[in-house]
């Protein structure tokens, strides 16, 4: 389980309609939903590794025709995608141990070539943007 914004906690959890999902909870059982729904259906996603970056989670879910690959989420549906496919078709790229070095977020994958390597992603927030835009 992790911890989010205004005491509301994400985690993967499994159910009889969605399969393991990514879901958000403020404690109550109004207040407990699915994120989104990765893998439609019964299939499940099977989410791991959630890291919060900035506001953003970060974690590994699978889909069909493809093994566990890096995703994020701004913590809504609609802002909740896929990064770019390491290891393509079904082998899984298994990223795990997201982790923020001054503009980066780090993570380790296996492209199915190289083994596990460590790979970055630009992480620039937003506020830090708009300051850079305005000078």
């Amino acid at each position: 389980m992790l911890d989010g914004a205004e005491g509301t906690r994400y985690f993967a959890r499994t159910d009889l309609e969605h399969g393991r999902e990514l879901w958000k909870t403020d404690g109550t059982c109004a207040g407990t939903r699915l994120v989104k729904d990765i893998e439609p259906g019964l299939g499940s996603s099977a989410s791991r590794n959630l890291t919060a970056i900035g506001g953003i989670l970060f974690f590994r879910a699978e889909t069909s025709g493809q093994g566990y690959e890096p995703w994020l989420s701004d913590r809504t549906r609609k802002g909740t995608r896929p990064l770019q496919e390491i290891a393509p078709g079904p082998q899984p790229s298994e990223p795990r141990a997201f982790t923020l070095s001054g503009w980066d977020v780090f993570f380790v994958a296996n492209d199915g070539c190289t083994g596990f390597e460590r790979w970055a992603l630009p992480f620039r927030p937003e506020k830090r943007c708009r300051v850079a835009l305005e000078q």
